[in-house]
């Protein structure tokens, strides 16, 4: 790698810095308007879009705008309940989760327990085939004790289960029919997200508008966002500093960061 390019690298890596701190910081000082799109440049196109065989960081851009998972991480980085209200550990082995009421996938369908543990035995199920399988082979059942609340029994103690239960790359919850429909979806995305997907362009981009039925009363704020594919690091920073698109910071956060 030549001089130039390792400065362009380094370039793009503090600009991405500085406006993550920026976001957050203005979040936390100011109200925050709705309305407004957003058009923000990604350096990869997805390598596919279905969350539980495609793990990759560049289907993550993705995936993580469409999908929840069980819980989540606040900025603090501490777990707190997103699709699961509440939860409680009996045992070593054991965690209950009680699932949030009303919550909608964006094909309109009431999510439930019976979705979560779907969405589970399918990422442990070896004919999917997912990345993920590994990350919860020590699950040894899981049921849906009523219509809002799941069990699961671990076969041994697992320190990081609720960490992997608050990663979209990991536990995205999705329904079953869909996915019988459709087969996988790795051209398709219907989660309980705060956005949705209108269009998925391979190569170049994708659009996401808001999910009006969303379960986190007035999110999302903003109206929308397009992302463009630019692999390369100099046009991306060239597309920063006219105002044309912003940075794409890929990381597990908080859907209440906007």
């Amino acid at each position: 790698m030549n001089r130039k390019k390792r400065y362009c690298k380094w370039l793009v890596v503090t600009l991405l810095f500085l406006a993550v701190v920026c976001m957050t910081v203005n979040g936390f000082a100011q109200t925050p308007k709705r309305g407004g799109w957003l058009k923000v440049a990604t350096d990869d196109t997805a390598i596919g879009l279905d969350p539980h065989l495609s793990i990759t960081n560049s289907t993550f851009t993705f995936t993580e705008h469409v999908y929840d998972t069980l819980l989540r991480f606040n900025y603090k980085g501490q777990l707190e309940p997103s699709l699961a209200v509440s939860w409680k550990q009996p045992n070593s082995t054991t965690y209950i989760f009680n699932i949030r009421k009303g919550v909608k996938f964006h094909n309109g369908r009431d999510m439930t327990a019976d979705d979560v543990v779907y969405s589970f035995k399918r990422i442990i199920d070896p004919k999917t085939g997912s990345p993920s399988a590994s990350t919860f082979e020590t699950i040894k059942s899981i049921e849906a004790v009523d219509k809002y609340t799941v069990k699961i029994i671990l076969s041994k103690t697992m320190p990081g289960f609720l960490s992997y239960c608050a990663f979209v790359r990991n536990s995205a919850i999705v329904p079953k029919e869909e996915v019988e429909k459709r087969g996988t979806l790795q051209k398709d995305m219907i989660g309980t997200g705060p956005f949705k997907l209108k269009e998925y362009r391979h190569g170049s981009g994708a659009t996401f508008v808001r999910n009006e039925q969303y379960w986190e009363a007035g999110l999302p704020y903003i109206d929308g966002f397009d992302f463009i594919v630019i692999k390369d690091d100099a046009s991306r920073l060239a597309g920063i500093r006219k105002g044309t698109s912003s940075v794409n910071p890929v990381a597990e956060k908080p859907r209440s960061a906007g």
